[in-house]
């Protein structure tokens, strides 16, 4: 796959519909007796993350207050980047996100790009080792690191022209699918592999 040189670097900031950045928002305590003020609903967090995908089977079910719940949510197609934490991958978000009331953790945020640049190659370029270096360098704190947002939208991206990144983007859909079909078929085994153990061990 042959491609053309980078055209230009942007901010981060020129990159975002609307300037639009959408933080993620905090689980509500246990002992939180006010049933009424609380939401149930599935969080997503930096676990959920996977192959630049998020998976939305292994999300967390939990309660948040009423009132973070009302405020913007992720949408299909959304950067979604920790700002917390010690890894920095990144993943964009699938259809099926803005269903069921699926939320990001405080420790998330997610990006809503505009038309300069798809969703999956600004992502790529944060898993890529040039975008962990760029993130790793306006990180603050050494045991549990935090990009701080003012930062983050700093950053200077390096933009290919669309042809190149839309040649791009169908080369990664296609590893996705493939990591996708992997994983699904390694579901499924460990599945039949129990029911047999089940079938042999039974009585036992």
């Amino acid at each position: 796959m042959r491609c053309s040189d980078i055209t230009e670097t942007i901010k981060l900031k020129n990159l975002l519909e609307s300037n639009k950045l959408i933080r993620g928002i905090a689980k509500t305590r246990e002992d939180n007796s006010n049933d009424t003020e609380k939401i149930n609903v599935f969080m997503v967090n930096i676990k959920n993350l996977e192959d630049g995908i998020v998976d939305l089977k292994s999300t967390e079910e939990c309660n948040v207050k009423k009132s973070d719940f009302e405020k913007p949510k992720p949408k299909k197609g959304d950067v979604i980047i920790p700002i917390r934490g010690s890894d920095f991958k990144s993943a964009v978000a699938p259809s099926g996100i803005e269903n069921k009331g699926y939320v990001i953790s405080l420790n998330l945020v997610a990006l809503r790009v505009n038309n300069k640049i798809l969703p999956r190659v600004l992502s790529e370029y944060f898993n890529s080792p040039q975008g962990q270096i760029s993130l790793e360098r306006i990180s603050k704190g050494t045991k549990i690191k935090s990009i701080p947002i003012k930062e983050l939208k700093e950053l200077d991206i390096p933009v290919p022209n669309l042809d190149d990144q839309n040649k791009f983007d169908k080369y990664l859909e296609a590893i996705q699918d493939y990591k996708l079909r992997l994983r699904e078929e390694k579901e499924f085994t460990e599945k039949m592999k129990k029911s047999v153990a089940f079938k042999y061990f039974r009585g036992y």
